[in-house]
């Protein structure tokens, strides 16, 4: 019992199954790493502490995307298909990174003169990769 005005120091274990969400993806319950705030209080409106925590055993987190998504969700999420561009195209404008992956391909396939089989090649790899 902690008397009033008393402070105390106190250790609770976390399990690690206390950080799952239901991916959809895989259909089952995972861990991404991250960083997760604990909240101690009476209730979420009263807080009296916060912890930042990092997981780092879970598996990284990577949504479902389509071509349409803007390039930054490859940077953010399959950076080798963002250096791919950029290694063999052009580096890219900031505001490039905003377009949709369809029209960064696109552009790569007109500048550098690529083959409609080759860019049909590159798209497949690419949807393979963010399981379209």
């Amino acid at each position: 019992m902690v008397k009033a005005k008393e402070t105390n120091t106190i250790t609770i274990d976390v399990p690690f199954d206390a950080f799952e969400s239901y991916s959809e993806r895989i259909h089952k319950f995972v861990v991404y790493n991250g960083s997760y705030t604990l909240h101690v209080g009476q209730n979420s409106r009263d807080i009296f502490s916060s912890k930042d925590i990092q997981v780092v055993d879970g598996i990284d987190y990577r949504p479902v995307m389509d071509l349409t998504y803007p390039v930054d969700y490859l940077v953010l999420y399959y950076p080798k298909w963002a250096k791919f561009i950029e290694d063999n195209f052009r580096k890219l404008w900031w505001h490039e990174k905003e377009e949709p992956i369809w029209r960064i391909i696109d552009r790569y396939k007109r500048h550098k003169n690529i083959s409609e089989e080759e860019i049909a090649s590159l798209i497949k790899q690419i949807k393979e990769d963010i399981n379209v």
